[in-house]
């Protein structure tokens, strides 16, 4: 299974960064981010 997150935006070096870190840190499928621009 591969888990694909579709975000609006960039996270950058944030608070909610740290989380989106730690939280792919503890999934043992592949993963996949795609961030899109704002419109």
């Amino acid at each position: 299974m591969l888990l694909h997150i579709v975000a609006r935006g960039k996270i950058g070096r944030s608070p909610e960064s740290e989380l989106v870190e730690r939280y792919l840190k503890r999934v043992v499928w592949p993963t996949r981010i795609t961030e899109l621009p704002d419109v």
